[in-house]
Formats: structure tokens, C-alpha cells, sequence
């Protein structure tokens, strides 16, 4: 081994690096030192390199040839707390040697990891249960006596022998390891100066003279006492950063995470943090030898004040200054665990422009950082290296930009990107700057609004341009030449003050004394927060024309013609008034606007209710914070107004709007920043001519430098106050003793730190970072369905009791459009589109693009998915396109492969199975012992199922079931099967569940109408447009009158007066439809009093009359059917023994149905009571004659009897069609079939109609009954099927000669459906 040591100090570094030559000899010296380990005794220690620092050092650094991840091993129990202490410890921590005072709090903690919390206890150790404990105290803000009582509970709990800290302090102590320092600094009571480095022994401030320690004699007479300790007047508490960072590097929870920002790569050129913007890599290429070094930290600070007591207790002002690294991912970056508190500015007073005096700890540190460095042992790579930082930039807001840059932000040079080529000026009435007229430089040259000499300031065109922003070069020159003072400076605030008279600077910053400060290309933020919020506040309250705060005051409109051309705003000077202007709302619009605020609800977490701000009596809205601002500007201003105003002045509101959205996007590209950049110029301009000159402060003015800002640095949430809001605001929970503010802060946050870092080792394996559940959240891997789209998979929950809301059809086109564009599985699908919309127009431009897009592509894509779909896409992707009301699963019920397109077509061909095979349906069933049944079981959720299928179908002509089509209810029948399944036939299910749903769509329709009638409320579950075709329909003079007319028939006397309403056994069936049941029940046609007692009986038996309207009719039929017996008995001089009118008798040999009509008094304008409906079926003098062509209600129609023939046998060949359809519907119902086709053989015999069934397709001619009469061939025109679809279309107009009444085939409410 050489004797020559000059390796050892000589190239050590080499561009941030250690060199190769200096760690070749390292390893010969520690392969030497093995050799001979006489020589290592361990009695040499190296001492610290800094004198500041070795003076505060209590230990050394003993030599160890052994590597650290060997010697971790080899001496510890690898738990997870163990690892803990000795990431807390640092990589020179040895359990082997003796302790020493500082490090025998980690021995303390290690021993304690090996102690279980009682005997027996295997999860828990006395360190674990102790830094738990203290986390849990920290995360929900307990105090100390709640800690106290809690432990002691708890040792009620435990056994006798248990090792469970007994209070706080006790905690603390054993956990006194973890926390980090924290110096506490004298200051000059005035803020002049600190009590640090060559000034810590001073008595006095060397500025002002005051003393730097209260008196140490009190009283006066007999009654003098010294004070022992010195007690200074004011002292501010410093928390060393350098350690802080290192903890960063300790544990393998966070040492990865440093090396994000080199090792992630911009896609698509979206800056999504700040290391992706101009400013970082500018810097990066200053300063390659420290770019070269990945795990360098990039700092920002941010400082802000706020009052410990609130607004209505005692005046202090208190300063945090937090730094937080960004050298971390997007979800970890300015998130609360690495905020760092680094100096407590105390109070009571606001420090202002002196802020840097207490700045200087952390500024000579930063110096060091950047210069030097410290040795830092990073975890994940099993290395020291030397850690180096920089500071970025400051977040603060406006009047804090004042405080750390030095450049005032008030008065006429408030711009501190403008500085002195601000054009802002004095108005002449109100005495307040205005910025108005101040951005038309930055449009382009030949920008018309240059030239425009009547809505900005009159006579006036601008031709000077906006300059640019400044260098940092340029600015530290501006400052040396001017000869501005730090403040610590004894001469400074002389000095300062006479310079601060004719420029903008009124002090030179701290910052400056930073080496590299002058090379950032962005320095101090522009706060968006407070900016977007003042720009809310002046627009708001001047649209509602809030009293005191309007910027459309008295002396505006004043002083407004002074200044613009705007005489139809100017003063009436016969009544002294001011005219309302189009900006301004009136009283009924501005309590629409608060009331829809009122009613408006928000996701959880999205926003405050905004319904509590609302104050209806003074027409205004109070206690919005910053973010309710935020939400209100971005997402509601343009729909809250879009009815009020003109779209003049709508469409620059929205314009404005829509910039602060965009520009606080989560990623931005250049090129779309370049375009807000060159936006933001016309938007403030088209501002202008709106609104008068005192609307226009310095807030109107700094959006014209936002988008220049997140153009340089990247995005705007890295880089404003919302993160250092929140972080204030727990800072300010953890004053517990309100004597002794910043002490308890520092208490607080000590302990808070140590409960954090604690917290990454809660979990077994690898330190990990706590995972926060928020409330109402639910974590992703517990939803296992993988067919369900990514956008579908909320981390969230349901909260409190369950509603329900029918969306307007506008809101659920919005829903399903906003869905498509967001989902990440749909964009290719729009990447598609948008190709070949451009290939079919190569010029169209973006915003075209996006129009076309959000009007057309919901269509494209249900087409495309429909004529393409393939067997990868997932099976929810057929829903999608579908959108509502078409590809929505019902309860119980699971899409499967290509979605409702499966079943739809299942329903049609013959393989249709009889019962669904689905076991996971419930069952829907009809009661089989209730003759004509109407209802499915369970009614009630099949109700309620059927009334969501309604509400997902209604139609503009289904303002009734009998309107719907074939089609319309085919769909409901659809997706009813979607829901249930049955073990009864399916055609029986099917006749009762059309009959059950045309119940209930009569109810839901009648419900829809009422509400519209009765309370004019339209129900938003059915679409606009249907609801207003129904609306037409209802409002409609001849319906009011038809439902009218019909209201009174069903409460008249429909037998004549007195006789009372009709009371029968039908229920919903018409009489017709008895007779037609009763028919195929008997085997023959019932008789007129046959079908009235089966009608007017309970239970059908013929003998207990529902009134007595029913008996006394059945007593006058039995009376006069007698007396008619009688007279024909004795006229054929025949026994008619036995011969009753009761329904078990034989036929009597009199006309029945003619002595029933003489018995009720049937007359010829009225239903026959008993029969109703079926009236023409038994009378034949009141059943349409068509025998001649002047008969029947189409005689006006036809001119000669061949017309009127052609017409009838048009008539019969559509009823062959129609049957033939219903035969293919119907197949299992031979009985319906029979009776029929005999009316059809009567028919063409009647109409003299050659009836062939040879001539009729197969599955008609299986089904002729063979004891139907075919009609002798007449001389007309033979007519086949194959002729019904000509006969159909033909123009001559059909007669109704239908057996069951007037033909409905298009709207019948039997279970029709559709042949595919």
C-alpha cells in the first residue's frame, strides 16, 4: 500500500459522480485493511467535514470494512420494524458498539421491536402497538388527554404483565428515535433580524436596537425577582431539510419513487409533470453535472398565512414555509406525506417584505445542497451517494409574490411579467386602477381588434407588441443597477423605499443569493387558484348586480363615456337614472339561476353543496370558497346563464370558462397551450366590450400570462395553491395550546412525522406507502367481473337511501355520448371514425371534427358494432353502441355473448326453447285456477320490472297500448324475457302477460298524463320529443271532447234513466270477448240471456245477480219467455212441459234473443242491456247491411255494386293475410283458427268469392277445419294468397267486415309478433 494519501481528497468527484480511480483505491485500501487486521481496532474516527455541522455532532462514525446489507443481516432480526429503526438510524448505525447518548434511542426501539406487547401476543411487539397508537393519534387529531384515557383502557384490557406504553409520554419516549430535528431561533421582536449564525450571541437587534431577551428583573419594591432563564420576545422554529430528504432515500417505500421523473417518457407530447416541461430539462441542460445524477432532488416552496383563531378572534399572523420534491410520480407529488415544514415565521404580525429575514437558515442550506451536498444512503440501490438539490420555484399567491420576489403587486406595475410596459391607468371617478384596454398588444399585428377605435378606449389603435417576459439575467442586472437592498441589510429599508418610488422592485429577494436562480426560466408562480376564483367573484356579482361588490357601480357608468362609446348606457338626465345594461339579470332570472343552484347535486368529493351558499332573500350567493369557485366557473357559469343573456355576452363568459378548464387539464400538450395562449388575448378583449373599465382590475389582467406559465412549467396543479391550502389547514388542527402557537405546531408536527414514516412499515415485506381509503370508497381489485368496462368499475359506493330519476331523452343522449368519449375501450372506435371522416373530407379542421363527432358517431358506432362485432370485443360492447333503452340488462339478468342481439333472434326461429334455461331468473306464473287470468305472479315486481321496460320504450304514437304496433310490443315481450323465466307454456305465459302489461301501460300513461293535466309537470322519464306528440294529442280539442263524451257514457244510464249504472262480472274483457270464450267453452253460440247471466253473475253461475238491475231484468225475460211458451204451446196444441227459460233446459221453440230485447227495452241507438259490445251479434237489424252499395256506413264511398264488390273482396283477401300471419303467430290455437276460417267461408260465399283452401299456403291449408262448407264457384275472380299482399296495397278503400269488430292487426292487444 503507497503512502501517498493525495488520491483521498483529489478527484473524489467528477461530475456529481465518484470517480473510477478513486474507488480502485478503495477497494486496495480495504483489501489491505483485511489483510491485516491488527490495524483496524476500531480507535480511528472520522470526523464531519463541516465545522457547523461536527460542533453539533455528539458521536462519531466508526470505520466498518464489512458491507452495510451484510451487516444488517448478520446482526439484526430482519423485522419489519427492525428495518424501520435502522432506516431511521441511517447506514452508519451499528448495534454492535456501544451506544452512545444519540443513538441509544435506537437501541431503546430495538429491543422494544423484540418484545411482544404481552406473552402469548404474536402480531404485536412494544414498538408496534406504540408507533400504531401514535399514528392513529396523529391521523384523527386526538389530544393528548384522549391518548391517556385510551392507553389506560386498554391496560384494563391487557393482561397485568403487558408492555403497552401507559401514556403519551411514555410513547414519545419510546419513539423519540423516529422524529426529526427541529431549531428553535431567537428573532428581533420587529422582524429585523435573526438571532443566527455570527449574530447568535448578540443582546440586541442590530438594526432597531431592541432588546433580544424580556426582562430578568420584575416587580418594583420589596417585591423584586430575577428570572433565571432568559426568555426571548420572539423566536421562530427551524426544521432542517437535509435529513428530511435523506428519509426520503431510507426506506425502499419512497427511495424507487425518487427516480421517477428520469425514468418515465412523455407520450403522445403530453406534459403530465413538470419534469416533461421546457423549464426542468432548460435546467437540466445549465447544469449537466447535476442533471447527471437522477436522485438530485427538485424542490418547490410555498409560504401563505393564516389566522390560528379564525377571523373573529385575536389578529395573528402566522407563516408556514413548506418545500415538497418533485422528483416524485403524479399521485405522489404535493401530497401531504412529503410536504415538509421547514420554517415557522411566528406572529403576531405579518412579516410582509421582512419575510426573508427568517428565510436565511433555509437559503444557506439550499447553498449547500446545491454546492456540496450531503452523503445519502439510497435503500433501493444499496449505495451511498452524494445528494445535491435545487430549488425550482415558489407557489405563493398574489400578495405573497410581492413578499418573496420583491416586485410590488399593486398599484399601476402590479404585472410582474408586464412590469414597467403595463398600460393600466387611474380612473378619473373611482380613483382605482384599471387594466382595461390592456391586451389588445398581444394579438397579432394585423388583428382587426388593433384597429378598433369603439369598443376599447375611443380614438385609440394599438401597434406596440408585448415585449416578452424577462430573463433572469436581465432582471438581477435591472437589480444591481438600481442598487436595491436585502432586507437584512442595515441600510435596506432606507434605501429600498427611495428606490421603490419610480420602479416596481421594492426590495432585492433572498432567492438571489441562490447560484443557479437566475437561470430558471420561471421563478415565482402565478397563483390560478386565487386568480381563477377573484375572476369569478368580479363576473358573478356583477351579473347579479351585488350590492357592494358589482363593478357596475354609480360612478362606472359615470365615468364610463369618458373613456368608451357607449350612449345608450349613459345617464337620463330628466329622471337622473343609469338604463339597465344586457349584462346584468333581473330579479326573476337571477331566482331561477339560485334555485337550480339549490337543487343541483354533485358526485362524493366532487364539491361542496353549493345549495348552502345560496341566499334567496337577498338574491345572492355566500361562503363560496376557492373550489366551489372553481367548480362554478368551469362547469356551471355557462349553463347557469345560457337562457338569460345574449349570446354577445354568453358566448365570451363561456369562452372564459372553457380557458380555465383547459388550462387546468391533468395533461397538456404545446401545441394546445400555444392555442390558449393566443385565445386568452381575444377572449379578454371580447371582455372589454362588455363590461366598463372598473370590471377590469389587476385578477382581469394576469390570465393573459396562464397559459405562457403552464407553457414553460408544466401543469397547473403542480404548481398552485390548492395542495398548500389543504396542508395549512392541518397544520392549523395541530395547535392544541393556544398560548404557545408555533411550539404546539412544532409538537404536533414532530410527532407527525414519526407517526408517518412509521406508517410505510405497517405491512409485512417491503415498506410500502399507506393506502388512505377515502369514504364510500371501494378498491378496484375486489371487482372481479373482467367484461365490465374500466369506466364501470368505481371506486365508490353507494350513499344513504336509495332514489329514483327518470332522464329527459336530451339528458340521456348527454349520459350515453359522455360515456362513449370517455370510455379508454371505445377509442379506437372514435379514432376509426374520425379517419374516415377526414378521408371523406381531407380539410375539415378540428373543431369541425369534434361537432361531427359528438353528432354522428353514436349512430356509426351501434352500426358498426352490429355489422362487425367479433368474438374478442367484450360482451358488453354490444350494449354500449346500443345505448339506452336498447342494450340495457334488466335485474337478475347478465348480458352473454353478442347481447340482447342472442335473444331477440332466439324468440323468432323454431329452435326457440319452451322454458329459459337461465336458473338464476325468478319465475313469472298466472294463477291456473282462476278462469281467464290477467295478471302474472309476483305482480309486484313484475310491475314494477314492466314499468322500467315502458319507460325505456315509450314511442310518439304509443299514447295507448292499442296504438302500439306489433313491433313496439314484440320489443316489450323481449325484454321482459330478459327478466324472468316460467315453467307454464309459453303461449299461456304470454296471452296473460299481454294482458297484464296493457293494464299497466294504460296506469303508467294516465300517470304521465294527469301530471302534465292536473299539476302541468312534465315526467322526465319520457323522452321530449314523445312527450310532446302526446302532449299535442292530449291538448287537442276533439280528444278533450272524445274522452269527455266517454267519461259520461261509462258514468250515464245506459238503459235510460233511472235505471242506474251498468254493473257486470267482465272485468276487463269486453262482453265480445266473453262471447268469443263462452263460444269455445259451449261448442256453440250462447244465446242473448245465456251471455247476459254469464255476465251479470258472480262466479258465472247463473243465479246470484251482481244488482238488482240484473235481477229484475232476468225476472221480466223469465216472465215474458214464459208467456211466449205458453202462447206458441197452445197454438200447435202441443206439452211444453219442462220448457223454462232457465239455462238448463232445452232450447224453447220462441226466439230468445228477441223476447230478451223486447224484456229490456232495447232501443236502436243504445247497446242492448246484457250484451253490450256483442248487440250487433244478435240483432240483425242493427248489424251493418253491405249487401247493396247505398247501404253501410261506406256508401258515400262506392258509385256501383262492382266498386262496392272489388272493395269487399279487397277486404276478404286482406283478412286471408292476416290470418295466414296469426296462424304462423298462433299455431297452437286451432280453436280460434276454426272459427275463423268458418267466418271466411261465409264471407267469400256472402261476397261471391271463389274460397279454394287448395289454393292457400301449407301452413294455412293444414289448419281449414275439414268441416267447413266451401262456397260454390261463382263467376268472380278467383283469389289466392299470393294475391293478398296486391289486394292489401290496393288503393280502394278496405271496409271493417271483421266478425270481431273493426280490424286492429297493426294494434291488436293479443300477443302478437313480428315475423322476421
Amino acid at each position: 500500500m503507497e503512502a501517498d494519501r493525495e488520491w483521498m481528497y483529489e478527484g473524489r468527484i467528477v461530475n456529481g459522480m465518484f470517480s473510477n480511480k478513486w474507488g480502485d483505491k478503495v477497494d486496495e485500501f480495504v483489501a489491505f485493511a483485511l489483510r491485516h487486521p491488527e490495524c483496524v481496532n476500531g480507535g480511528i474516527a472520522i470526523r464531519c467535514a463541516s465545522k457547523e455541522v461536527h460542533q453539533r455532532c455528539s458521536r462519531s462514525v466508526r470505520v466498518s470494512v464489512s458491507e452495510t446489507d451484510q451487516m444488517v443481516s448478520d446482526n439484526m432480526n430482519h423485522t419489519t420494524y427492525h428495518r424501520m429503526v435502522c432506516d431511521a438510524a441511517g447506514p452508519e448505525f451499528n448495534p454492535d458498539e456501544e451506544p452512545n447518548a444519540e443513538a441509544r434511542n435506537f437501541y431503546d426501539m430495538i429491543r422494544a421491536g423484540d418484545k411482544p406487547v404481552y406473552e402469548g401476543n404474536s402480531k404485536h411487539t412494544q414498538l408496534s402497538a406504540a408507533v400504531r397508537m401514535l399514528e392513529i393519534k396523529c391521523r384523527h387529531r386526538c389530544s393528548q388527554a384522549w391518548f391517556d384515557d385510551m392507553s389506560n383502557f386498554i391496560q384494563e384490557l391487557l393482561p397485568p404483565d403487558n408492555l403497552m406504553p401507559l401514556d403519551f409520554y411514555s410513547t414519545k419516549k419510546l419513539v423519540r428515535g423516529l422524529g426529526l430535528p427541529v431549531q428553535v431561533i431567537h428573532c428581533c421582536v420587529n422582524n429585523c433580524m435573526i438571532y443566527w449564525g455570527d449574530d447568535s450571541d448578540l443582546n440586541s437587534c442590530k438594526k432597531c436596537g431592541h432588546a433580544r431577551y424580556k426582562q430578568t428583573v420584575r416587580g418594583s419594591g420589596n417585591r423584586l425577582y430575577i428570572r433565571k432563564l432568559k426568555v426571548p420576545y420572539k423566536k421562530m422554529h427551524y426544521f432542517p431539510i437535509t435529513p428530511r430528504l435523506q428519509r426520503l432515500y431510507a426506506s425502499t417505500a419512497t427511495a424507487n419513487e425518487m427516480r421517477w421523473h428520469s425514468e418515465h417518457h412523455m407520450e403522445d407530447g403530453k406534459m403530465c409533470h413538470p419534469s416533461d416541461a421546457p423549464a426542468w430539462k432548460h435546467f437540466d441542460g445549465c447544469f449537466p453535472d447535476f442533471s447527471s445524477e437522477v436522485r438530485n432532488v427538485r424542490l418547490g416552496l410555498f409560504a401563505d398565512g393564516f389566522q390560528p383563531f379564525g377571523q373573529s378572534g385575536q389578529q395573528y399572523s402566522l407563516w408556514p414555509v413548506v418545500v415538497t420534491p418533485y422528483n416524485l410520480p403524479p399521485d405522489l407529488c404535493m401530497k401531504e406525506e412529503f410536504m415538509f415544514l421547514t420554517v415557522l415565521v411566528p406572529g403576531p404580525t405579518n412579516p410582509k417584505g421582512k419575510i426573508d429575514v427568517f428565510l436565511q437558515p433555509l437559503i444557506v442550506k439550499l447553498k449547500s445542497l446545491w454546492g456540496v451536498g450531503v452523503q445519502t444512503y439510497d435503500i433501493s440501490k444499496r449505495q451511498n451517494f452524494q445528494m445535491r438539490a435545487t430549488l425550482m420555484w415558489t407557489i405563493i399567491d398574489f400578495p405573497a409574490y410581492s413578499m418573496m420576489s420583491g416586485w410590488s403587486t399593486a398599484g399601476m406595475l402590479a404585472c410582474p411579467h408586464c412590469m414597467e410596459e403595463s398600460d393600466a391607468f387611474r380612473l378619473i371617478k373611482s380613483g382605482k386602477q384599471s387594466w382595461f384596454d390592456n391586451h389588445r398588444k398581444f394579438l397579432p399585428i394585423n388583428h382587426p381588434y388593433r384597429r378598433n377605435t369603439k369598443d376599447f378606449i375611443k380614438n385609440r389603435k394599438v401597434t406596440k407588441q408585448f415585449p416578452g417576459v424577462r430573463s433572469g439575467d436581465e432582471i438581477l442586472q435591472d437589480l444591481n443597477n438600481r442598487g436595491l437592498r436585502k432586507v437584512m441589510d442595515v441600510d435596506a429599508e432606507v434605501v429600498n423605499a427611495a428606490i421603490s418610488k419610480t420602479c416596481g422592485w421594492n426590495k432585492r429577494s433572498i432567492f438571489w443569493d441562490l447560484p443557479y436562480w437566475r437561470e430558471h426560466l420561471l421563478r415565482h408562480n402565478l397563483d390560478v387558484m386565487h386568480i381563477e376564483k377573484n375572476v369569478f367573484d368580479n363576473i358573478f356579482n356583477t351579473v347579479f348586480n351585488i350590492p357592494g361588490k358589482t363593478k357596475d357601480t354609480y360612478k362606472s357608468r359615470d365615468e364610463l363615456n369618458k373613456y368608451c362609446r357607449h350612449p345608450q348606457f349613459a345617464q337620463n338626465l330628466v329622471t337622473s337614472k343609469y338604463p339597465d345594461v344586457p349584462f346584468v339579470l333581473n330579479k326573476s332570472q337571477k331566482k331561477d339561476v339560485l334555485e337550480w343552484v339549490k337543487k343541483l347535486r354533485f358526485p362524493d368529493g366532487y364539491a361542496s353543496n353549493l345549495g348552502r351558499c345560496v341566499d334567496a332573500n337577498k338574491l345572492k350567493m355566500f361562503g363560496m370558497k376557492s373550489h366551489d369557485c372553481h367548480v362554478f366557473m368551469q362547469r356551471l357559469l355557462p349553463i347557469a346563464l345560457r337562457e338569460f343573456l345574449p349570446n354577445r355576452i354568453w358566448e365570451p363568459l363561456t369562452e372564459i370558462s372553457l380557458f380555465f378548464k383547459q388550462l387546468t387539464s391533468s395533461s397538456l400538450t404545446d401545441e394546445e397551450l400555444r392555442n390558449l395562449d393566443e385565445q386568452i388575448p381575444v377572449i379578454l378583449c371580447n371582455l372589454e366590450k362588455i363590461f366598463p373599465p372598473s370590471f377590469f382590475d389587476s385578477m382581469e389582467h394576469l390570465p393573459v400570462h396562464l397559459a405562457y406559465e403552464a407553457r414553460i412549467a408544466g401543469p397547473v396543479h403542480y404548481r398552485w395553491m390548492y395542495p398548500p391550502e389543504i396542508y395549512l389547514r392541518k397544520i392549523k388542527h395541530k395547535i392544541m395550546n393556544k398560548a404557545q402557537v408555533e411550539g404546539s405546531i412544532s409538537i404536533g408536527y414532530i410527532m407527525d412525522e414519526a407517526a408517518k414514516f412509521a406508517s410505510f412499515y405497517f405491512k409485512e415485506g417491503d415498506p410500502t406507502l399507506p393506502l388512505k381509503e377515502k369514504r364510500n370508497e371501494v378498491y378496484l381489485d375486489d371487482i372481479v367481473d373482467d367484461d365490465m368496462f374500466e369506466i364501470f368499475k368505481p371506486p365508490g359506493k353507494a350513499i344513504g337511501a336509495e332514489g329514483k330519476r327518470y332522464l329527459a331523452d336530451n339528458e340521456y343522449t348527454a349520459v350515453h355520448l359522455y360515456i362513449l368519449m370517455i370510455c379508454p375501450e371505445v377509442q379506437p372506435f372514435i379514432y376509426v371514425f374520425i379517419t374516415e371522416k377526414r378521408k371523406q373530407c381531407p380539410n375539415l379542421n378540428d373543431e369541425v371534427v369534434n361537432v361531427v363527432t359528438e353528432q354522428e358517431f353514436p349512430s356509426w358506432f351501434e352500426k358498426y358494432v352490429h355489422n362487425r362485432h367479433r368474438k374478442d370485443w367484450k360482451a358488453v360492447m354490444s350494449s354500449m353502441a346500443r345505448g339506452r333503452g336498447r342494450g340495457s340488462t334488466l335485474p337478475g339478468r347478465t348480458s352473454s355473448g353478442t347481447g340482447s342481439q342472442a335473444s331477440e333472434d332466439s324468440d323468432v326461429g323454431e329452435t326457440s326453447p319452451e322454458h329459459p334455461t337461465d336458473e338464476s331468473l325468478p319465475i313469472a306464473q298466472f294463477d291456473p285456477t282462476i278462469d281467464n287470468p290477467t295478471k302474472l305472479e309476483p305482480s309486484g315486481s313484475i310491475s314494477r320490472v314492466l314499468r322500467t321496460i315502458f319507460r325505456k320504450s315509450f314511442k310518439p304514437h304509443g299514447h295507448n297500448w292499442k296504438s302500439l304496433t306489433d313491433r313496439d310490443r314484440l320489443m316489450i315481450w323481449r325484454e321482459f324475457k330478459k327478466a324472468y323465466r316460467w315453467t307454464q307454456t309459453k303461449e299461456a305465459v304470454r296471452r296473460v302477460f299481454y294482458k297484464h302489461a296493457a293494464s299497466l301501460y294504460k296506469d303508467t300513461v294516465y300517470e304521465v298524463k294527469d301530471k302534465w293535466l292536473k299539476k302541468k309537470e312534465q315526467d322526465l322519464s319520457v323522452p321530449d320529443h314523445v312527450f310532446q306528440e302526446w302532449r299535442r294529442r292530449w291538448e287537442d280539442p276533439d280528444y278533450s271532447k272524445r274522452c269527455e263524451k266517454q267519461s259520461g257514457n261509462r258514468r250515464s244510464e245506459r238503459a235510460g234513466e233511472g235505471s242506474g249504472m251498468s254493473t257486470h262480472t267482465c272485468g276487463s274483457r269486453s262482453i265480445r270477448e266473453h262471447e268469443r270464450a263462452l263460444t269455445l267453452k259451449e261448442g256453440k253460440k250462447p244465446s242473448a240471456p245465456r251471455l247476459f247471466r254469464y255476465t251479470h253473475t258472480k262466479g258465472h253461475d247463473d243465479q246470484t245477480f251482481v244488482d238488482q238491475r240484473s235481477r229484475a231484468a232476468n225476472a221480466r225475460y223469465e216472465e215474458m219467455l214464459a208467456a211466449a211458451t205458453q202462447a206458441y204451446c197452445q197454438s200447435t196444441s202441443g206439452s211444453c212441459d219442462g220448457a223454462t227459460g232457465s239455462s238448463q233446459s232445452s232450447a224453447p221453440p220462441v226466439d230468445t234473443n228477441q223476447i230478451w230485447y223486447e224484456a229490456v227495452d232495447g232501443k236502436e241507438k243504445m247497446p242492448v242491456y246484457g250484451v253490450g259490445s256483442s248487440t250487433s251479434s244478435f240483432y240483425s237489424h242493427r248489424r251493418p247491411d253491405y249487401s247493396t252499395p247505398s247501404s253501410g256506413p261506406f256508401s258515400n264511398l262506392f258509385s256501383t255494386m262492382e266498386d262496392f264488390q272489388d272493395a269487399v273482396r279487397n277486404a276478404i283477401q286482406y283478412q286471408l293475410a292476416d290470418t295466414e300471419r296469426r296462424m304462423i303467430d298462433y299455431e297452437d290455437d286451432r280453436d280460434e283458427l276454426r272459427l275463423r276460417f268458418d267466418w271466411l267461408a261465409k264471407k267469400c260465399q256472402e261476397g261471391g268469392l271463389h274460397f279454394n283452401p287448395d289454393d292457400l299456403p301449407r301452413i294455412v291449408r293444414r289448419n281449414v277445419p275439414t268441416t267447413a262448407s266451401t262456397p260454390a264457384p261463382t263467376a268472380a275472380p278467383a283469389a289466392t294468397a299470393s294475391g293478398s299482399a296486391a289486394a292489401a296495397d290496393n288503393s280502394t278503400p278496405v271496409p271493417d267486415i271483421s266478425p270481431y269488430g273493426p280490424d286492429t292487426s297493426q294494434h291488436h292487444d293479443d300477443d302478437a309478433r313480428l315475423d322476421d
